[in-house]
């Protein structure tokens, strides 16, 4: 795997992202498989990158990346949903767009993963057709709008009606904010 050599925390998420493997390994009938490794790398990830005195802002986007490394290579293809929802994840498109870079290099020396698609390429896809049709990237309700309207306190159920809107907007991103306030109404 290579990612540029200058970028510290591209580098430490490139060593990292498969280090739970071990401890994710398991058999079955059909063969050998990591089911969860990405997470027990990213637990990995966090131990390491604090034992080494690591920023906070650091370590975040080391085990994010970590975190997510296979959330764009289970899907095939990649759905703008799912892109749409990884770019927020992920702090942006800056961010994102350093975080395709682990990906790419993660499949291309991969050829036990054959896919009908490239994933990169279908991914700035997505992001390319967004931009012509200037899809918004931010929600555009608040967890401040789901509480003065439901009459909620700072509470789980907040975060969950967001998450329900997150998903309707994400699938399509014309929605505007009443359409989504119905669908966490209709959510409750």
């Amino acid at each position: 795997m290579r990612v540029p050599a200058s970028d510290v925390r591209l580098r430490f998420a490139a060593l990292l992202h498969d280090s739970g493997k071990p401890v994710a390994f398991s058999v079955s009938d059909d063969g050998a498989h990591f089911y969860g490794h990405a997470e027990a790398s990213a637990d990995i990830a966090q131990r390491v990158m604090d034992d080494l005195k690591f920023s906070t802002d650091d370590t975040r986007e080391v085990v994010d990346f970590v975190r997510n490394h296979m959330r764009l290579l289970t899907a095939e293809p990649p759905s703008p949903k799912l892109v749409r929802r990884l770019v927020r994840d992920l702090g942006g498109r800056e961010r994102f767009g350093r975080f395709l870079l682990l990906v790419a290099a993660d499949v291309k020396p991969n050829p036990e993963m054959p896919r009908p698609f490239d994933t990169v390429a279908e991914v700035e896809r997505v992001l390319t057709e967004d931009d012509k049709k200037r899809v918004p990237v931010k929600l555009p309700v608040s967890g401040f709008d789901v509480m003065a309207a439901f009459g909620l306190t700072p509470s789980p159920e907040v975060g969950r009606l967001l998450s329900v809107a997150a998903d309707r907007f994400f699938e399509n991103p014309e929605a505007t904010k009443d359409e989504l306030m119905a669908t966490m109404e209709a959510a409750r």
